[in-house]
């Protein structure tokens, strides 16, 4: 499943194979099935997003460094 990132507020980062994109308060991402990812808050700084996915099974990966 895809998932889509929509960032309220604060900023952070995405990190996946093809390396760090920085993020802020209105970025919209999606990420494919897949892809080995994680998204992060910038130190020190407060981040709060959405996440969607479509419907089905939960998933977990691991650090993709």
């Amino acid at each position: 499943m895809d998932q889509t990132l929509v960032l309220l507020s604060g900023a952070g980062a995405l990190e996946d194979d093809r390396g760090v994109h920085p993020l802020r308060a209105g970025d919209v991402v999606t990420v494919p099935k897949g892809r080995a990812h994680r998204h992060l808050a910038n130190a020190g700084q407060p981040m709060a997003h959405l996440s969607i996915t479509t419907f089905g099974e939960h998933h977990l990966c691991a650090d993709p460094r």
